[in-house]
C-alpha cells in the first residue's frame, strides 16, 4: 500500500493502517520495515533535497507514539557494495 498521509490529516490517520516499506532500508538488507509517512508539501526551488518534504515514522498499528523513523542498515551488505564500485572503479 503507498499512501502518503498530508500534514493536515495527520492526527485522523496516523494510527489507521496506512504504511508503506522503507525503500531504503530494504536496500540495506532490512525489506520489512514498515513506515508512516507525513506528507509537509513541496521545497522551494532554491532548497536543496528531494523535491517533496515528509517526515518519516516508525509504524507501530497498536501504539499511538510517533517515533521518527531511524535507516537501519547491514554493514556487510554496505561493505559488499562499496568495494564492487571500487573494483568498478578501477575498471578490475
Amino acid at each position: 500500500m503507498t499512501t502518503n498521509i498530508f500534514t493536515e490529516d495527520i492526527d485522523k490517520h496516523f494510527d489507521v493502517e496506512d504504511y508503506i516499506f522503507c525503500d531504503q532500508c530494504a536496500w540495506n538488507g532490512f525489506p520489512d520495515e514498515k513506515i508512516v509517512r507525513v506528507f509537509h508539501g513541496l521545497r522551494p526551488e532554491y532548497e536543496d533535497g528531494f523535491i517533496y518534504r515528509y517526515t518519516e515514522y516508525d509504524y507501530y498499528p497498536l501504539a499511538k507514539s510517533k517515533i521518527e523513523h531511524v535507516h537501519k542498515y547491514d554493514q556487510k551488505i554496505i561493505d559488499e557494495h562499496v568495494l564492487i564500485a571500487l573494483e568498478n572503479q578501477k575498471g578490475n
